[in-house]
This record gives C-alpha cells, structure tokens and sequence, in this order.
C-alpha cells in the first residue's frame, strides 16, 4: 500500500473529535464516531476516576473492569489505557493465573458485549494484558487500534509491540511488518523503517519486502525535505523558509549543546507552549528543552509544567519525568555530601546528613522504579533495574521476583541470573544460587570477560558455601578451580585470596593429608 494510500485511510477513519492528546483538550460533549461508539469523554472520566479509585484500593481487578469501561467511551484517552495496564500489571503479579479470576472474566465480558470495531479493540487489550510477553497478542491490539483510526493508542500499542517482537525467541516477519503499516499510517516513519529493517532481516530472501522498505525509506526522505513540492508553487522556497526550523530541530538533538543554543531553544519552546497551552507535543517539547539545561530554575520549571499536565492527562510519561528529575536531584546532593563528609575533620552531624541523602535517593529511585514497572508491565529491563535495585538495598525476596520476571527478556539473562544467583545465596538457598549461577556461565556473550570473571566469583563464593554448609568435598574442590582461575587472570580481584585460603582449608578438613 503506497504512502499516500495510508494517510487517505487515516482521514477517512478517524473519529472527528480525535487530537490524539489522550483525553486533554476537548469539550467533554457527545459525539458518535466513525468507528461506531458513543463518544462522551464525560461519562469516560468518571469510569476512570472510578478506576484510579479502586487501584489504589488495591483492587486491581475492578479497576481494570472500570478502566475499559471508560475506555468504551473514549478510546483515544491515554490515560486510561496505561491505567489500565498498570492495574492489569498488578492484578497478575498477585495472580498468575488471574484469567480465571470472576473479575478478569467480567473485564473480558463486558469488553467484548457485542460486535462492533471498539468490541474487538477493547477484547484485544484485555487480552493481551493476561499475555504481556506474547507479540501476537500486542499486534492484534495495535491493528484493531489503528483500524478504529485512533492514533495515540496505536503508535503507544505499536512501540510495545516492537519491543515484545524483538525479545521474541523466534520473531515473526509478519508481526514486524504489521507493526510497520500500523505506525506508516499516523506518519511515525523512524520506528516504522526500523520495524521494516527488522522484518527484512528475518526474512532477506523476501525481495518484494526489501523493496518496499527502500521505498518506504525514500519516499519519506523525500516527504520529510520537501522535494516532491519543488515543482509546486512556492515549493522551492518553503524548503529556505523551513531551513531555520530544521537548523532548530538540528540544535534539538544535538548531544552537546552551547549555553547559547540551549537559551534560544528554551525561549522557542516556551513561546510555543504559551501560545497554545493544549497542545501536548509542544509541552513535552518545553520540558526536554529544560532538562537539557537543568539549572535549578529550569528543573523546578520541568516538574511544574509536568505535574500540571499530568495533572490534566494522568499520563505516566509526565509523571516518570517529575521522579527522574527529583532522583537527579537527589543524586547531586549525595555527591556533593560525599565529597564533603571525606573531608577531613568533618564532624558526625555532616556524615549522618550523608547517610540520611542516601537513604532518600534509594528510596526516591526505587519508588520511581516501582512505578515504571506499574506503568510498563512488559518491559523486563525495567524490573530487571528495580530488581536489582532491590537487591542492592537488601530486599532480596523481593528482588528474586522482580529478576524471575525479568529473565523473559533473553538479552540481558547473563546478568538477571547473577543477581537472582546472588540473591538465592544471600537468603541461605545455595542449591538454587548455584544453579542459577550456571545458567549465567553459560548465557555470557562472547568476550565479556568482565561479567565471566564476575559469575566466576560469584560461582565460587556459592560453592564455598554450600561446601561449608553440608560438608561437600567436591563443592569445595570446584571451587578452588575457580578461585585458581581468577587468581591466575587477577590474583588482587576482590577478595580472591582470602577466599583461596578459605577453600584451601577447607579442602584440607574435608581431604586430611592434602597439601597446598
């Protein structure tokens, strides 16, 4: 389907009050749209405030009846399709088997009451929320989403989809290539040739798919320099016209950026944010703008304009902003404490207001963490941070859920495995330790000699003490092979040779008679 097709298809599906701001903006009255639903963003905010409710009741399961209820009379509120994937997230780490809950069979139900396009979108999104790890279920929600022509939810839908697509053992060509079409159509060209690339990957002997992807690619470089206007009136010129604006987007991106640059896209940014206060791009805009000076000034400004908006939307994107910057902050002034109480003569008072930052930076991140995980249910790289998050603070039951969860994501099992192994041990479960640290051993990539050397340790310092425990000669033995290893490659690495001598007398209580 050629470019121009896809945007025709786009005009002619959207519902008339649609902007695609996630509920923010519109008059809050009645329409009937295209797709076949009442639309009453009124009646729809009230289901959601229910919604809100009953989450933080801890009844996430009504609350996910309530969410897609609002969802029935408002569709492009984003606010209610990431609640209700938070309240969905919870309700299934609390039951693993929550599709057969009363309360799931009721969401489901009442999702999928009759036979309209909103009944199979709404269907699609409660069940994929019992599968969050299965792309199938992820792009059936997208294509039922950009059928309805609901733009937001559809780009939102489609980014998990890529991400669920791509930690796929087995990734299919046809789920990348959908992901593909659905993003063409609202004009998201980046992901969407990304998808292609991907799809051409996994099958390179498709022609006819690696054509269309040149296309694509060509078609929207042309679109995007304005080439295919040069034959127009005034076509030619609009592209000198635009070229401040491009140099603009240019500075945007641009990794390190002068004082000066960084000013002028500040002023710019709030002078299109004023000029129209609903209009979200132009807000998220503001807000990076910001965070890439982040003065003092510019960080109390960020959070302002997007606690309001989260305020306005309840969309999670705003609120992760707030907690990123309050754990920056956070993380300065341990910083700045630090290098203040090693100073010398500096006297306890300064040292316990280090110790007390500390503590309100771990707990800042891990509550930034923990709503990211809410927020995000199927993205295992975030429980795999807060995982290990939980780890580092001692919390290690609850850290082993987090990294049991967070081993569906195959890129990163080398490194889940060693804090769960690491975890196992702490709370006295050596069998599984070892077992799992195995695992790791053999899931690092290719030259990672630093994560080898790290499970090396690890390994070892499980086996000694499973050894100790239970008298075991052989644990003992394996793990003198290991601490020999590291010595030979590092013989200062951690504390290798106190635990050499520790094993070497073990051995020698466990063997009489054997030497060094």
């Amino acid at each position: 389907m050629a470019l121009s097709d896809l945007w025709k298809k786009k005009e002619e599906t959207t519902p008339p009050t649609a902007n695609g701001a996630g509920g923010a903006g519109d008059s809050g009255g009645k329409a009937v749209a295209s797709g076949g639903w009442e639309w009453d963003s009124k009646k729809a905010d009230a289901f959601f405030e229910r919604a809100a409710t009953l989450h933080e009741a801890t009844n996430f399961g009504f609350a996910m009846f309530h969410w897609i209820r609002g969802l029935r009379f408002n569709p492009l509120a984003m606010n209610g399709l990431e609640g209700f994937f938070t309240s969905a997230g919870k309700f299934f780490n609390e039951n693993p088997k929550g599709e057969k809950e009363d309360t799931y069979k009721l969401t489901l139900k009442d999702a999928g009451s009759g036979k309209t396009d909103i009944d199979k979108y709404l269907t699609s999104l409660v069940q994929w929320s019992s599968h969050p790890h299965d792309p199938a279920y992820a792009v059936k929600a997208m294509q039922n989403a950009a059928g309805l022509g609901l733009e937001g939810p559809t780009v939102w839908i489609a980014e998990r989809a890529f991400g669920a697509v791509t930690r796929d053992k087995k990734p299919r060509k046809e789920h990348m290539v959908a992901v593909m079409n659905a993003l063409v159509r609202f004009e998201k060209f980046e992901l969407a040739l990304q998808a292609g690339e991907m799809a051409v990957r996994i099958d390179p002997n498709d022609g006819g798919l690696a054509s269309e992807v040149k296309n694509l690619a060509a078609e929207w470089t042309t679109k995007k320099g304005g080439f295919d206007q040069t034959g127009e009136e005034g076509g030619f010129r609009r592209n000198i016209r635009d070229a401040a604006k491009q140099q603009q987007m240019e500075e945007r991106d641009r990794v390190v950026t002068t004082g000066e640059v960084l000013d002028r896209q500040i002023a710019s940014a709030r002078a299109d944010a004023e000029a129209s206060p609903n209009d979200r791009p132009n807000a998220i805009r503001f807000i990076e703008a910001l965070n890439k000076r982040a003065t003092p000034e510019d960080e109390a400004e960020a959070i302002g304009v997007a606690q309001t908006w989260f305020d306005r939307t309840q969309e999670y994107r705003f609120r992760e902003t707030i907690d990123a910057i309050k754990v920056r902050q956070l993380r300065r002034r341990v910083t700045s404490l630090k290098l203040k109480s090693d100073q010398e003569g500096a006297g306890e008072e300064l040292k316990d207001a280090y110790k007390s930052a500390v503590k309100d930076y771990l707990k800042a991140q891990i509550e930034s963490l923990q709503g990211q995980v809410g927020a995000y249910p199927t993205d295992m790289g975030r429980k795999f941070e807060l995982g290990k998050l939980m780890f580092q603070v001692g919390k290690f039951e609850e850290a082993i859920g987090l990294l049991q969860e967070a081993k569906a994501d195959p890129g990163n099992k080398a490194k889940v495995d060693y804090y769960l192994g690491l975890s196992f041990q702490k709370i006295g479960w050596n069998d599984e330790a070892i077992q799992t640290l195995r695992g790791a051993m053999a899931n690092i990539q290719a030259g990672d000699a630093d994560t080898e050397m790290t499970l090396k340790y690890a390994l070892m310092e499980a086996l000694l003490a499973r050894g100790t425990e239970q008298n075991a000669l052989a644990d003992a033995e394996e793990a003198m092979k290991l601490a020999s290893g590291i010595a030979i490659q590092n013989m200062n690495y951690k504390e290798v040779r106190a635990k050499r001598d520790l094993i070497k007398a073990l051995i020698v209580k466990l063997k009489p008679g054997t030497g060094a």
